[in-house]
């Protein structure tokens, strides 16, 4: 505006110079704008989304300029509703379509800006009745079951080693890389296996000869109980019997180190163990001790207690993680108490903020059994544990709930005669899980990148 107004002032005291005091004006209110690297004089501004189109969950690419380069501080919003931004550079953003997202304009809030509009984005319907498809253990063997949209199961033998020694339990799945990461809690000789889906090899990833696995000062037998993948870090994680949570790599060059050890020792065991994809946290949950906790997955530290007895917990065995909604799924398993079996899946905050909420509680219909596996199907929010129809009885069902019902009900997908000998699984549901969602976010980022 200074130089705007010296020229002006030369305009009325030269005017036979009208000319070129007009090219200086031109040329100085120009060179002022040139001193904005970022252009458009430092406002936010949003250009293109690709795609434009998909459905929630979906992770897309915002161009514009003057994005702040702290993913928390640009507020993005999909017709109305707040999206989680996984990273920001100054002229792009990796956003996620929230599940409650409808079509409609895009916008942009900033700090220190009004809030900035943009195109619109498509929000496709997602449909309910995709394949899912379940990868289970039984000691010796591994399976996948694929559900049709009527709920009829086809079933599939992958790997089958009878007098090995081993008793596979606890498995995941990188589908996109089509391995499945499952161990052996045979006592006492602790090991994590990666099997190749297409080739049916199993490799040894860890065994009981790494110092993290050898037995503890305590001598107890070392028995694996959980494990999760976290797809992002290419790390897995491990929780055994003596209450401790270890971390690897999911290609096994990393020496194992133990994060947490509960201090309390056998039978207070983490038993069930998430990590939250675009959290910094993992969480878990103790059997005994009656706690669910997290702690910092990149930087580990003192944990966190989320929930305690205090807080009506009385058995807490499994949990999984809706990140989308900031929320803990936590199956607490009392057995039976004065005659009656309240087996119960309650809802938590991913903060410990909220009080626990009751969701399901059994009533000798459907019983939660955490021992034999819990899941969520992220996109279409469908919630699917294992159980057996009564406390201490025989048989297995295998149980959903569409957790998107006012008032959510189980329905029984399938029994043993449909799935025999299952023991511990994990879901996977298309391009629609979890992993599906992450890869896609990672496959974006490198975009970015390169």
């Amino acid at each position: 505006m200074r130089t705007a107004q010296r020229v002006l002032n030369v305009i009325f005291v030269s005017p036979s110079n009208l000319k070129f005091s007009f090219l200086v004006l031109v040329l100085s209110i120009a060179c002022n704008n040139d001193d904005d690297p970022a252009s458009n004089n430092g406002i936010p501004t949003i250009i293109s989304l690709t795609p434009d189109q998909g459905r929630a969950g979906e992770t897309i690419s915002v161009k514009g300029n003057n994005f702040t380069i702290y993913p928390q501080d640009n507020q993005f919003f999909f017709n109305g509703i707040r999206a989680q931004v996984y990273v920001g550079i100054q002229e792009e953003l990796l956003v996620q379509v929230p599940l409650e997202a409808s079509t409609g304009p895009v916008s942009l809030l900033v700090p220190g800006f009004d809030t900035i509009r943009g195109p619109e984005f498509t929000v496709q319907t997602t449909e309910t009745t995709t394949s899912t498809t379940f990868y289970y253990s039984s000691g010796v063997e591994i399976s996948r079951a694929t559900f049709n949209e009527l709920g009829e199961a086809s079933i599939e033998n992958l790997f089958f080693e009878n007098g090995s020694g081993l008793s596979l339990s606890a498995l995941e799945v990188d589908e996109m890389d089509r391995k499945i990461y499952i161990i052996n809690n045979q006592p006492s000789v602790p090991a994590v296996y990666t099997f190749d889906i297409d080739s049916a090899v199993l490799d040894t990833l860890y065994d009981n000869t790494d110092p993290a696995f050898m037995l503890s000062t305590r001598s107890e037998p070392q028995v694996l109980r959980r494990i999760t993948l976290d797809l992002e870090e290419r790390q897995l994680y491990v929780t055994d019997a003596s209450g401790r949570i270890i971390r690897g790599s999911m290609d096994g060059t990393q020496t194992l180190e133990v994060l947490y050890e509960d201090g309390i020792g056998i039978n207070t065991s983490p038993l069930g163990i998430g990590v939250v994809l675009g959290n910094e946290y993992v969480y878990w949950c103790e059997f005994s001790s009656r706690r669910v906790l997290r702690m910092p997955r990149l930087n580990p530290s003192t944990p966190q207690v989320l929930y305690d007895a205090s807080d009506g917990l009385i058995r807490p065995s499994d949990l999984v993680i809706d990140e989308s909604r900031n929320q803990l799924i936590i199956v607490d398993d009392p057995l039976v108490q004065d005659g009656e079996n309240i087996d119960r899946i309650i809802l938590a905050s991913l903060d410990g903020t909220q009080e626990l909420q009751t969701l399901f509680e059994g009533d000798g219909d459907v019983v939660a059994n955490p021992q034999f596996g819990v899941a969520l199907d992220v996109s279409n929010n469908i919630l699917y544990w294992a159980g057996r129809s009564a406390a201490g009885a025989d048989d297995f069902l295998l149980v959903r709930s569409d957790l998107t019902q006012d008032s959510p009900r189980p329905d029984i997908l399938a029994d043993q005669n449909e799935i025999t000998g299952f023991s511990h699984f994990t879901i996977v549901v298309t391009e629609q899980s979890s992993n599906g969602r992450l890869r896609a976010r990672l496959e974006a980022s490198q975009r970015m990148s390169n």
